[in-house]
């Protein structure tokens, strides 16, 4: 998934033209600022929990764990950089909220496989099979 990021960045940039203009020293140090660096951070450990998440949440609860990363993201994003939140952005966070309230009243839980119990036999039970 990175490589096909790198591979699809590199073409547009080289479609564009801006290919090497985006190695120079002006370029690179803009990765330097500070809200750039926080979200860097912020998106490995996002990255992270999400693992947390792929490996015991059911698929209810994953949906609904990334529609609240979205909602968290546009209101964090409106909060850090200024980014306006639009009247679709509220209506969606809106419906999302009410979902989250709607499914925790009657969650979904799913149940552990059991393993089959093996019986021990003893020397005469195994005799006779």
């Amino acid at each position: 998934m990175y490589l096909d990021s790198i591979v699809c960045n590199a073409g547009i940039l080289l479609c564009q033209g801006n290919l090497f203009g985006a190695f120079t020293q002006e370029a690179l140090a803009s990765l330097f600022q500070f809200k750039v660096i926080i979200i860097m951070f912020n998106n490995a450990a996002i990255g992270i929990i999400t693992s947390f998440f792929l490996k015991n949440l059911n698929s209810i609860l994953k949906t609904f764990a990334s529609a609240l990363e979205l909602m968290f993201t546009a209101i964090l994003c409106w909060l850090l950089f200024g980014i306006p939140i639009y009247i679709n952005t509220i209506l969606a966070i809106s419906i999302v909220s009410y979902a989250v309230v709607l499914y925790s009243q009657n969650p979904v839980v799913n149940q552990a496989k059991q393993p089959e119990k093996e019986t021990l036999l003893s020397e005469e039970e195994r005799e006779q099979v």
